[in-house]
């Protein structure tokens, strides 16, 4: 995305052309409820200060092993701490981009960890220079840095670049494992050191990672992430939510108070929330906002700080950034861009500030994505979603007047779930079902049919779920499938039920709670079943946001040519649960479990939008909707008939016209409708006030029907199909 100046030559570095599978700027949104700074110029800056960092602190030499290698100037310049390898070799991988790969600097650092491993092959923390040890051991916030610089890397580089990462990492994941947890899953603050624990080394979204690299002592780093998040809860000030540089295994403080290591911790912490939402996370950092961030500007921050909250004197990035990163679980956007103001306003720092200014930089500004669950690509030159997911609403559950409303979003499109019966699948849903009028896409009409009930009540909440299912092949050639779905038919049509999603530039994010799926946007341009779609994973047991950012929803990369993702062609949305299955001879792995459940709410457009004030289903008998979208209707004067539905703007002119086994009145004064067969029977009569109408007749026998109006002297007469 953006040239790189002399340095390269200053600095003697192979940056050539990248290949990258993420290249810089990324600016993705990390969900799990988070924000993240929107201001246009974030990641070129942060880029700038990157620029600096480099020039300042990287330096290439020749390792003991005469192989090159590079370190990172630690504030003493002629030494160097495993810490600033561990940050290096992150940011190498991370501002990797379209232009320059800095895999070459990545190796460089890697090979000067590898040149000074102490007994356990483990990096000894202080090295003079090129040359020597300074400080015996390790320390192990570099181990756990440099473990997942390493899986990233895998991601980042790929393993077509020749080189291992992937096992490199697993290897020393298992001395990590063997020397530096302790026997109570603490982690220890060195191989050679157990006495103390430092909250600001617990970077539980590296656990996370080891879990899966390490998946056969998966549950062995599960209890390792319990443990230390017990202790952090123990080790937070009650009164500032804030942490201490050094405490017991309970947590108690020990020695050192907010100071420049604990400054880090809220960083690890809202690193674990952005990618992995873990609720011990969203609590540390709700409570360091609620008792000390809420009542402090940027410019109030610095540090270091009594446990109360107190002091302060050194303003620089060590003490802001990791504030910025906290705040991204606060919805407080306003304060969260002053924070990234101040943080990217630091210039010429000394190093620990200058990496820690990189570091926070990154996560804050959505560039620091988990590269093991992302689709490799970057953004769009326009986005500009920055992450901020507060979107407007579409889903109306915990908001509708009435139970029928919430069977409909606020477009006043309906929800219903379906299984893959029509593909010679035998997958079921065991949710409720009843008869009802519904629309049937493909024979672009009502017939009745047997409806799942989806809107059902979670707890306290109403949302839109599939209580169980069952996925079955059975004849269906090719993978079986359950969705839950909602339709979109209006959405830039220009009808009388007008709204439209070309405002969600952004994309769209919403809430689950079940198993793993494929979200779907169909667009009326797809004809070939190639929809827009990402897949959700894992499974969760616990409500989870998902951001769908227009970029991220693409199509199989098996089809060929590609539609152009527009968003007022979009005529439907489905949360798909797709199963295992033999096609051609062949076993294909679904991304979703046989059995389970799914459930989805919050469904927001990541933009703005406008919607209908009024019900407008294509099928079955319409009610007067609740008081804001609804008034008095009109009277029939044929039992069984359908209610009118009145329409919220005010009628200036008289009108008629025809829809889907419906007519729309405009009514100007007092109007009447009749509705007759085509032997001339009149079948159904119907008076009303001044005001808009919606009128169904879908509940007639299929056939042809002439509709009459009057109001007046004005008369207008339309022929509507009921099919």
């Amino acid at each position: 995305m953006f040239k790189k100046v002399s340095i390269a030559l200053i600095l003697g570095l192979s940056l050539g052309f990248s290949a990258v599978n993420f290249p810089y700027p990324q600016e993705k949104s990390y969900g799990n409820g988070t924000i993240n700074a929107t201001s246009p110029n974030r990641s070129t800056t942060l880029k700038s200060r990157f620029d600096s960092f480099l020039s300042r602190f990287y330096e290439t030499g020749t390792c003991p092993s005469n192989k090159p290698c590079a370190r990172i100037k630690f504030d003493t310049p002629t030494q160097t701490v495993s810490e600033g390898i561990g940050y290096g070799m992150i940011l190498m991988v991370y501002f990797s981009d379209n232009t320059t790969s800095y895999q070459d600097n990545f190796d460089r650092l890697w090979t000067y960890y590898q040149s000074f491993l102490n007994g356990n092959k483990l990096m000894n923390w202080k090295i003079n220079g090129f040359n020597g040890v300074a400080e015996m051991n390790a320390a192990t916030d570099a181990e756990l840095d440099v473990a997942l610089a390493l899986v990233m890397a895998h991601y980042q580089f790929g393993p077509s670049s020749g080189k291992n990462y992937l096992d490199t990492a697993r290897s020393l994941i298992g001395k990590i494992r063997s020397y530096e947890v302790s026997t109570n899953n603490l982690l220890k603050p060195g191989d050679n050191w157990d006495s103390q624990r430092n909250p600001s080394y617990v970077s539980t979204a590296a656990l996370e990672i080891f879990k899966q690299v390490e998946s056969a002592q998966a549950t062995k780093w599960q209890s390792v992430i319990d443990a230390n998040y017990t202790m952090l809860r123990a080790n937070q000030n009650s009164t500032s939510g804030l942490f201490s540089d050094w405490c017991s295994d309970a947590g108690a403080h020990l020695r050192g108070n907010y100071g420049y290591d604990a400054a880090r911790t809220p960083w690890r912490i809202a690193w674990a929330n952005a990618w992995y939402g873990h609720q011990d996370a969203k609590t540390l950092l709700s409570n360091l906002y609620s008792k000390f961030l809420q009542n402090k500007n940027a410019s109030d921050i610095s540090g270091p700080l009594e446990l109360n909250g107190s002091g302060g004197r050194d303003k620089n990035s060590t003490f802001v950034g990791p504030f910025t990163n906290a705040l991204s679980a606060s919805n407080n956007q306003t304060k969260m861009d002053s924070y990234w103001s101040t943080l990217i306003g630091f210039t010429n720092e000394p190093y620990y500030s200058a990496a820690l200014q990189l570091i926070t930089g990154l996560l804050a500004s959505g560039n620091m994505p988990n590269l093991a669950t992302s689709t490799p690509g970057g953004p769009t030159p326009s986005s500009s979603s920055g992450g901020n997911v507060s979107g407007t609403q579409i889903d109306q559950f915990s908001t509708a007047g009435n139970e029928d409303d919430r069977s409909f979003a606020k477009t006043w499109e309906p929800w219903y779930a379906y299984t893959d019966k029509g593909s010679d699948g035998a997958s079921t849903l065991g949710n409720v079902k009843s008869k009802k009028q519904v629309w049937n896409k493909e024979k672009g009409a009502c017939e009745e049919d047997d409806a799942y009930a989806v809107i059902l009540q979670d707890g306290n909440e109403w949302v839109a779920k599939i209580n169980n299912y069952n996925l079955e092949q059975g004849s269906n050639l090719y993978e079986p499938y359950v969705a839950l779905g909602l339709d979109a038919e209006y959405n830039g049509q220009g009808s009388a039920y007008k709204y439209s999603f070309s405002g969600c530039t952004g994309g769209f994010s919403y809430e689950y709670k079940g198993e793993a799926h494929n979200f779907k946007v169909q667009l009326s341009t797809v004809e070939d079943y190639a929809y827009h779609a990402m897949e959700v994973t894992p499974a969760k047991t616990a409500w989870t946001q998902v951001d769908a950012p227009l970029e991220e929803l693409r199509q199989p990369s098996s089809w060929g040519v590609k539609v152009t993702f527009d968003l007022n062609k979009i005529n439907s949305f489905s949360w798909e649960l797709k199963g295992d299955a033999t096609v051609d001879n062949k076993p294909v792995t679904g991304i979703s479990k046989k059995t389970g459940s799914l459930a989805i709410k919050n469904f927001k457009c990541i933009g703005t939008m406008d919607f209908p004030s009024y019900y407008a289903p294509r099928c079955g008998s319409a009610t007067p909707r609740s008081s804001s979208s609804a008034g008095s209707g009109g009277t029939s004067s044929s039992s069984g008939s359908v209610s009118p539905v009145i329409l919220s703007q005010a009628v200036l002119n008289n009108g008629l016209s025809a829809m889907h086994s419906a007519v729309n009145l405009q009514a100007a004064g007092n109007a009447t409708v009749q509705i007759f067969d085509l032997k001339g029977n009149a079948v159904r009569t119907l008076t009303f006030a001044q005001g808009s109408y919606v009128v169904h007749i879908a509940d007639l026998p299929k056939g042809l029907y002439i509709v009459k109006a009057s109001s007046g002297s004005w008369k207008q007469t339309v022929r509507v199909p009921v099919r």
